[in-house]
């Protein structure tokens, strides 16, 4: 029996305040729907070295030792314009750290089960939500737009009900951090600059290690600010070139290293998936299409409010009156 390919996560060694212990669901006989075979080669997991019966063990949630330090993220943030301090990963639960490309990138199970954040959430994913995330994080990919890697979609026998029963999936997604702007809204919540400082010195120096030399704080967390709002306004331009519709902007849904993150919601334009007339009717009213330029300059605003304990006021505006520039060059 092989051991798992990747090591405890290093945010969970951020305390208590940030992430909580989780128990992750397996799946019943689990199958192979998807799979990212150039990653899985990356990633030196294909059959010659991970035999297809440890794979889908470890990637359906069967494995003890690979799910022993599973955990959620905490996090708040603003759904459709209002404030959420009690949100989390409700359905997701981090699993460790694994290399790729000279990086290190979290390992994250979606549909593994209930967590500590889900409430009335049963935690799970169906297999057709899961292939729909897999799928568009392909296509987003292929675009050269920045997006989360799915690494594979499995199903199991057991089935969940969403407008009807299908088979229930553990979808498995890489990223070099799952901190939303939504984290350090819950660290402004609390009012615990500590904890703002602790949580953006952690992605600093996983993501931005150009900055961990930068001896002055105030100027190391504008820049570390600067660079989260360059890359959302890339984000966002690529989003549009491509005609993408992210769907749900929430800031909960907002990667702070640009990326494409959360993609239940999204689609492209041309895409006439049956969609919730519930969340089809707020998108048009918030995140439909033109609306997401200016969505993400209103979330930048919000992560730079939660930021502002450690940032001077001065170096906020500033940081901030670049985006429209920024967006409007990478749109061409």
């Amino acid at each position: 029996m092989h051991t798992p390919p990747f090591s405890a996560g290093a945010f969970r060694a951020l305390g208590e305040e940030f992430a909580s212990a989780t128990v992750v669901a397996s799946l019943v006989n689990p199958q192979i729907e998807r799979i990212n075979r150039a990653l899985v080669e990356t990633l030196r997991l294909s059959s010659a070295e991970l035999p297809e019966d440890d794979f889908k063990r470890i990637f359906s949630g069967n494995d003890r030792d690979a799910n022993t330090n599973a955990f959620a993220q905490a996090y708040a943030g603003h759904q459709f314009g209002n404030f959420n301090p009690f949100l989390g990963d409700g359905r997701t639960a981090t699993i460790g750290d694994i290399q790729f490309d000279n990086q290190t990138m979290e390992v994250q199970f979606k549909g593994s089960g209930k967590t500590p954040y889900g409430f009335r959430s049963d935690g799970r994913l169906g297999v057709e939500e899961g292939g729909h995330e897999f799928d568009l994080c392909e296509k987003l990919s292929a675009l050269n737009v920045p997006v989360s890697k799915c690494l594979c979609l499995l199903s199991g026998d057991d089935q969940v009900y969403r407008s009807g029963f299908q088979r229930s999936a553990v979808l498995t997604r890489l990223a070099p951090t799952h901190v939303r702007f939504g984290t350090f809204e819950l660290c402004f919540f609390r009012r615990n600059t500590a904890d703002l400082k602790t949580l953006a010195d952690f992605v600093i120096a996983r993501c931005f290690p150009e900055l961990d030399a930068e001896p002055d704080d105030d100027n190391r967390y504008y820049l570390f600010l600067d660079k989260v709002i360059t890359r959302t306004a890339e984000l966002i331009a690529a989003w549009m070139s491509s005609d993408f519709v992210h769907g749900m902007m929430n800031t909960d849904n907002m990667s702070i290293v640009g990326i494409t993150l959360d993609l239940s919601e999204s689609r492209f334009l041309s895409d006439d998936r049956e969609r919730s007339s519930r969340i089809e009717l707020r998108m048009r009213e918030r995140y439909q299409y033109d609306n997401q330029p200016t969505i993400g300059l209103w979330n930048c605003n919000v992560l730079a409010r939660a930021l502002s304990p450690i940032i001077p006021e001065h170096r906020i505006r500033d940081a901030l009156s670049r985006y429209e520039a920024t967006y409007l060059k990478a749109a061409g």
